[in-house]
């Protein structure tokens, strides 16, 4: 690994790229039940002895070191907590619109970046989430904070965060199954053949996607090339025959919606 990254550095100089060594970060990443690993070791780079960290954050993202996203999860509810709080100072002087947007791209801006990776995350990780996006829909619609959240979700169109996270995975597995995703990504996912062609269901299954077999239970099932094609393989023929993206969007946001909220 220190031969790879002088490696690197030495491309960097080469092409007249400046790093800053002095901020680099070196993460280990296991499995919480693994408990005979080797130790993490420091690492030398450039000189420096880089030791190993607990969390590092990338691309506003804080990964830890058994990729529970435990850490990020917290980080996100702190900020999106203290916004809420002032918007909540000054709600009284604003239209319901006003603060709808205001909420949007403030708070629920926040609980979608980079949602996609916490697809398959524990319920109680994703109940943080949930929280944070009731408190924010009492706040624009000026509710006290025991009332029933689910009609006001309904009333701002809003979908749970659990939605929100295969809403954003979903949009990606679109866009690999019609060629307009990194290749790095669709590389990840394959359309499933038919079994048998001449059948009716053959043309209703064609845009299905291969299931792979998890390696891990814990890992293996977040992964996207499984946990995408099972939920692009759930979703009706009319949702996931659409082509256009702006449309599929669309009609998969109200799809999640009805779901969402169809016993309720």
């Amino acid at each position: 690994m220190s031969n790879c990254v002088s490696a690197l550095l030495d491309w960097f100089f080469r092409n007249r790229v400046k790093t800053n060594v002095p901020k680099t970060e070196l993460l280990y990443t296991s499995s919480s039940t693994r408990r005979n690993g080797p130790e993490p070791t420091p690492m030398t780079v450039a000189g420096a002895t880089v030791p190993p960290s607990a969390a590092v954050k990338t691309l506003g993202v804080t990964l830890d070191e058994h990729l529970s996203m435990e850490q990020h999860v917290n980080n996100v509810c702190k900020a999106a907590y203290y916004h809420l709080h002032l918007i909540s100072k000054i709600r009284r002087y604003l239209t319901f619109a006003a603060a709808k947007s205001l909420v949007i791209s403030t708070i629920l801006s926040r609980l979608d970046f980079a949602n996609g990776i916490l697809i398959g995350l524990p319920l109680t990780q994703i109940q943080k989430l949930q929280r944070v996006q009731n408190a924010a829909a009492r706040v624009v619609a000026r509710c006290d904070r025991r009332a029933s959240v689910t009609p006001i979700l309904r009333r701002l169109h809003w979908l749970p965060v659990q939605r929100r996270i295969e809403f954003k995975v979903l949009t990606f597995a679109h866009k690999c199954v019609h060629g307009t995703a990194p290749a790095y990504l669709s590389s990840l996912v394959s359309l499933r053949a038919p079994l048998r062609t001449g059948l009716r269901s053959s043309s209703t299954s064609s845009l299905d996607l291969s299931v792979p077999a998890a390696l891990t239970a814990r890992y293996g099932e977040r992964a996207f090339s499984r946990i995408a094609p099972k939920l692009w393989n759930a979703l009706p023929w009319s949702v996931k025959s659409t082509v256009e993206a702006k449309n599929f969007r669309a009609r998969l946001k109200n799809h999640l919606f009805r779901t969402s909220f169809l016993s309720t």
